[in-house]
């Protein structure tokens, strides 16, 4: 980067002096140039010039060249007072580790999570005691869901003696986190900002545990803003908080942080996969198709934008195109990508309401996950679509055996994150025990989800399955008004669109038919999989069609009831016969066309 270019940057960030540097020579040792100047002045102190001794590496010579520049600042008594460490020491002694550390964190910060999951395995082939690789691994199998975390977060902080002060804090915040500690993660990074106040990626993981985790928007978007103003060009924060506009119902300024993003990073996919999801929030799908494949123009194996469009194409029907996407990733060389490929390729023929196909494709995809041991998340909902047959088929033992597998393998995948991998698929449980009428043990593991919770540090109110489980309960047991309160807690803490169709149903059952049309129809319009996963369970996904046709049909809306109805049965016309809503729905749709 020349002097001009540093010095634009330095004033964007709002930062004074500005080191530039290059290499003179490398042979027979290696030397190096630094020049020091005022970003907004322009005043250009005295050059440094370091030679290092034949047969020192570029760290050593590195470890010079800091030593002169930091004699022609004025830097405050504190700092003169710290001890000089060589680089190699707080980092690693391996130059191709280092170099594939900073391209994996490039990765990562650009979402493009394959090229980072690569390059932060070769850093720790290089030097298997690179702790700061190990936190970076550990963060991408978070971000994407793949096992192995608690490994990762081990290992970085076993070999964390030796680094700086702030990367040990970084470890140690994340160490917090990953095991649901969210509070002390927080008061870590807190120290991180007072410690170093212009550290912008502080601000931008507290952000991150305050929106998705502590379902604080007002406190996220705080920390997200204050990132930016650290640095006006820092890409990440965009991103994020646009999510946070879209939660709390500003959908312009939600696209003005995503066209700000695009502008910073237009040769990234990223931003156009994230612009998709927000046009899919508002309903949009031809625009949202648009911008995934923008996305993959800019970068062919961009994944999450192949799983959009797969998504986008199931919803408008055209599943040879969603499956061809889907297959994309179950054809991935990666074998956790294709455990995800074979996961949602089974939701194709389960939103079609294709039960016994969908069981095919299912046993399949756990015979492939068992034989190339993949494990995790996606494994374990293979076994929750199991469920979700079985209780369609009303043989509710086998759906309790398969959800009981379902938890049994995200526990064993996920070990340490003892609140967080506890309630997944609980609620899903809850509701099988209380509809197979076992209440007490329904209320037992509802007991057990709290408690888990609580003891991991988590507010009830950062997850919505809790409420979902008791509202679940208290619906078996008739008490509809209860339910309700239970329910509406839940959406309160998110976007998700299960508990969200279940308070529609009891708004339904107990006469309030207007709040359940209000309920189906904000469920029904938005499509942004990533935030409500709506696709999660696609028999419900369908079944809120039908769902908001009979509450139409009680409030005497017949055209959009017949609609609705229309809607399903355009879905489901080649569902299993077994289903008892496709009969009921083309009834009800035929005498509503007869009164017509």
């Amino acid at each position: 980067m020349d002097r001009t270019t540093a010095s634009e940057v330095a004033k964007r960030a709002g930062v004074n002096w500005v080191v530039t540097g290059q290499v003179i020579q490398t042979e027979p040792n290696i030397v190096l140039m630094s020049s020091i100047s005022h970003a907004v002045t322009g005043e250009i102190l005295e050059p440094q010039q370091v030679r290092g001794e034949v047969g020192d590496d570029i760290y050593a010579v590195v470890d010079k060249l800091s030593q002169e520049v930091r004699k022609d600042f004025s830097l405050p008594s504190e700092a003169k007072l710290e001890l000089d460490r060589a680089v190699a020491d707080v980092t690693t002694h391996s130059l191709d580790a280092y170099r594939n550390y900073l391209e994996g964190v490039d990765h990562f910060f650009s979402f493009r999570f394959d090229g980072a999951k690569d390059s932060f395995g070769k850093a720790i082939e290089y030097d298997s005691t690179f702790a700061m690789a190990h936190l970076r691994l550990a963060q991408l199998r978070f971000a994407y869901g793949y096992p192995g975390i608690d490994e990762a977060v081990a290992k970085a902080v076993r070999y964390s003696e030796g680094v700086t002060e702030k990367d040990r804090l970084y470890i140690e915040s994340f160490e917090a986190f990953n095991s649901r500690k969210d509070s002390l993660a927080v008061s870590i990074l807190e120290r991180i900002t007072e410690r170093f106040p212009d550290e912008k990626e502080a601000f931008y993981w507290l952000g991150i545990i305050y929106m998705w985790w502590l379902k604080q928007p007002e406190k996220a978007a705080w920390a997200f803003d204050k990132a930016i103003e650290l640095d006006p060009a820092y890409k990440g924060p965009y991103n994020d908080i646009s999510s946070v506009y879209l939660q709390l119902g500003d959908f312009d300024k939600a696209l003005w942080a995503i066209d700000k993003y695009i502008s910073l990073a237009p040769d990234e996919p990223n931003p156009y996969d994230s612009k998709a999801a927000l046009l899919a929030a508002k309903g949009e799908l031809d625009k949202a198709i648009e911008f995934y494949q923008k996305a993959l123009e800019v970068d062919p194996g961009f994944t999450f934008s192949y799983v959009g469009l797969g998504d986008m194409y199931l919803y408008k029907k055209d599943y040879a195109k969603s499956e061809a996407y889907y297959r994309k990733l179950s054809s991935s060389a990666d074998k956790d990508l294709r455990s995800w490929g074979r996961s949602y390729l089974a939701r194709i023929p389960l939103y079609k309401g294709k039960l016994n196909e969908t069981f095919d494709v299912l046993g399949h995809g756990i015979a492939a996950d068992e034989m190339e041991q993949a494990e995790g998340e996606y494994s374990a909902y293979k076994h929750l679509l199991r469920a979700i047959i079985y209780h369609e088929k009303n043989d509710l033992d086998r759906a309790l055996e398969e959800i009981e597998k379902a938890i049994e393998v995200m526990r064993e995948a996920y070990p340490g994150q003892t609140g967080q991998s506890y309630v997944y698929f609980q609620d899903y449980y809850v509701e099988l025990l209380a509809e197979n009428g076992d209440i007490a043990k329904a209320e037992k593991v509802a007991g057990d989800m709290k408690e888990a919770l609580e003891e991991s540090g988590l507010s009830l109110s950062s997850r919505y399955e809790y409420w979902h489980a008791v509202g679940l309960i208290q619906r078996a047991k008739g008490d509809l008004e209860a339910s309700i309160t239970s329910l509406e807690r839940a959406i309160e803490v998110g976007m998700d669109f299960l508990p969200r169709y279940t308070l529609a149903k009891s708004y339904s059952e107990s006469g309030r038919l207007n709040e359940a049309v209000m309920e189906l129809e904000a469920a029904l319009s938005r499509y942004d999989e990533e935030r409500i996963h709506r696709l999660w369970n696609p028999n419900m996904a369908v079944k809120a069609y039908y769902q908001l046709g009979l509450a139409y049909e009680k409030l005497g809306r017949q055209a959009e009831a017949i609609n609705q109805y229309e809607e399903f049965l355009d879905i489901w016309k080649d569902a299993d016969p077994e289903l008892e809503e496709v009969e009921d729905a083309r009834r009800k749709l035929n005498n509503l066309k007869r009164q017509i």
